[in-house]
């Protein structure tokens, strides 16, 4: 009960000082987390409190899936420890939904949830990896919110690509439909005395990162409430996943961003634009949801640009498993001649 209380607690504080444009934000890690078994247990079930709280996000697939699923047969991928969107779809009218579920206590919460609610006849519950489970029939409709902050840095891409040759029909169709994920580079991100408050009150900030994690990755940040007056070119996009077409799993890009005026950069923000369907989008860059900004510090000292200059970012993407990577680095090609290269830094 206390666990409870303290987890609607914190959403509320979350949400209240999200509202209130406060920067939020923790280190991306490489290596094992080494927090106890309970701590990550209470972040995890405060990320799905988060994500059930996420007004803009439910609003848009709450649409999409009244628009979709009246009489289909569903396959949800990912359904978590409430049935969330799985119950948004059979109030829809699903004549079927297939709800997969990887994780051992979110699926024995759902399935006590479909036995006291008598939703057996509507939702068939799966626990494992999608990837190693069959279905006794294709599917109309392939619903999930498998969506990272980069589009297919939590898998996502893998896992759909999957289940639209094991899973569904032909003709099947997707909620979200596609996915846009953009960079562009930006000046200095600094944060705050009050910012750093906010983020102490809820548990966050850089300090986070040494508390939880064997080693940190100090070039990645994940932020809540990026200011987009910080950007010093227009952005652009690294993939445009749509989930009817087939996928690019690896990729090497160059970008060019035009400066057409005087700027300090240092990295670059990373966002996307996830239309969960074609006339629903969602921008995390500007719109307050539970999905967070990238920014990554490319260089430790800002470097002056001037109007003419271009930044060439190089992205490289392998997202052929749930093991996504993205990689990044950035050249600054003066007008005058010469140019600056940043580290390679990685997402995570």
């Amino acid at each position: 009960m206390k666990d409870f209380v303290m987890k609607k607690l914190t959403v509320w504080m979350y949400k209240f000082i999200q509202s209130l444009n406060f920067k939020l934000l923790y280190k991306g890690y490489e290596g094992v987390p080494t927090q106890p078994e309970r701590y990550i247990d209470w972040y995890h079930a405060l990320g799905y409190e988060i994500m059930k709280h996420d007004g803009v996000r439910n609003h848009a697939y709450r649409q999409a899936i009244a628009c979709k699923a009246k009489n289909k047969t569903i396959v949800e991928i990912g359904t978590g420890d409430s049935l969330f969107l799985t119950r948004m779809c059979v109030e829809s009218g699903a004549k079927k939904v297939y709800a997969i579920e990887s994780d051992a206590r979110s699926y024995a919460s759902s399935k006590q949830s479909i036995e006291r609610l008598n939703l057996e006849e509507y939702i068939t519950l799966y626990e494992g990896w999608s990837f190693d489970i069959s279905l006794p029939e294709k599917c109309d409709l392939l619903v999930h919110e498998l969506v990272g902050c980069v589009g297919g840095d939590e898998g996502m891409i893998a896992i759909v690509e999957d289940a639209k040759r094991r899973f569904l029909q032909p003709n099947a169709e997707f909620i979200p439909n596609r996915c846009i994920s953009k960079i562009a580079p930006c000046a200095p991100f600094q944060i705050s005395i009050f910012d750093k408050i906010a983020n102490k009150i809820l548990g966050m900030g850089e300090e986070r990162v040494g508390k939880n994690c064997s080693t940190a990755t100090v070039n990645c940040y994940h932020v809540s409430n990026f200011p987009p007056r910080l950007l010093i070119a227009r952005p652009q996009a690294i993939e445009n996943i749509l989930f009817a077409e087939e996928a690019v799993l690896k990729e090497e890009k160059a970008i060019e961003f035009a400066i057409d005026r005087p700027a300090q950069f240092n990295g670059v923000v990373a966002y996307i634009e996830l239309f969960v369907d074609r006339d629903r989008v969602i921008n995390t860059l500007y719109q307050k949801t539970n999905w967070s900004v990238i920014y990554l510090k490319l260089f430790a000292t800002p470097i002056p640009v001037d109007r003419g200059d271009t930044i060439e970012v190089l992205t490289q993407r392998d997202v052929s498993t749930t093991n996504a990577e993205y990689h990044f680095c950035a050249r600054v090609k003066r007008s005058t001649g010469g140019s600056i290269v940043s580290p390679r830094v990685r997402l995570t």
